[in-house]
């Protein structure tokens, strides 16, 4: 079985293995339970406390001390292992961005805050130009060129009094009148 099978089975072997069996303290009556609890907004969390913690050997959730530290050291190595033939290294295979890669494409003039990080956006007026979206996809069907309704070009044309909720946008309609 090949390295990459084999640490995807692993990987899901762990979620549905900690998806189906609560915290050791639920299941073994030997095992002291948590006295720490943490309030998170609407529901509380169980920790062991820093003493339980050098008492019984383990971490804050009652893993014995370094167990996930020493998964995830493994994962990593794991993964470096199967990565650097595919990628030449950390990643070194990811594609970014079209501008990022691209000489002939345009960088992002606009910016997007996402709350912990600042995303790179194109303005309105570079996708009209350049005929991509905020992300910088181009637009299958651009807008430029086309025509709206008769009555936005036409001025003999009457314009709609009504109006009609398409859910996420209103449609102008015309009435019985």
């Amino acid at each position: 079985m090949n390295a990459a099978i084999k640490l995807c089975l692993l990987a899901t072997l762990l979620a549905f293995a900690q998806s189906r069996i609560g915290p050791r303290w639920t299941y073994d009556k030997n095992f002291e339970k948590p006295k720490g609890v943490k309030d998170l907004g609407g529901w509380t969390e169980s920790y062991y406390t820093q003493e339980q913690q050098e008492r019984l050997g383990v971490d804050m959730f009652g893993n014995k001390a370094g167990t996930v530290k020493k998964l995830l050291e493994k994962l990593r190595k794991e993964i470096k292992e199967i990565e650097e033939p595919m990628t030449g290294g950390s990643m070194s295979g990811s594609v970014g961005p079209s501008w990022t890669y691209d000489k002939n494409m345009e960088k992002p003039m606009g910016e997007k805050n996402m709350g912990t990080y600042t995303e790179s956006v194109y303005t309105a007026e570079q996708q009209k130009r350049l005929g991509v979206d905020a992300e910088g996809k181009k637009v299958k069907f651009p807008m430029s060129g086309t025509m709206g309704p008769r009555w936005t070009w036409d001025p003999k044309m009457e314009k709609p009094t009504g109006e009609k909720n398409m859910g996420t946008y209103t449609e102008s309609v015309y009435t019985a009148e």
